[in-house]
């Protein structure tokens, strides 16, 4: 891979992976007395797709995208797009 590379500029490369975000899931572990009893709910299971990308050198990052199922979800419904960080 290295003597592949080795023709491009290090700017010019590129990499892109996406990852699930868990955003109301709740920790797995807390802060209890050796005493006492943790208990919890049910995991939440709502995840959205991200999409992160930057350049070999990690001088350009470019802003994430949120892969969803559907144009407009149900998560988002009071929410105008202007107002959401990623495009």
């Amino acid at each position: 891979l290295s003597t592949l590379l080795d023709g491009f500029d290090e700017n010019d490369v590129f990499n892109a992976d996406e990852t699930g975000l868990f955003y109301r899931a709740t920790p797995n572990r807390s802060l209890v007395l050796s005493k006492e009893e943790c208990k919890g709910g049910k995991k939440s299971k709502e995840r959205l797709t991200v999409l992160l990308c930057s350049n070999l050198a990690g001088t350009e990052k470019l802003k994430p995208v949120v892969i969803g199922r559907s144009q407009r979800p149900r998560c988002f419904e009071n929410i105008t797009t202007s107002k959401l960080p990623v495009t």
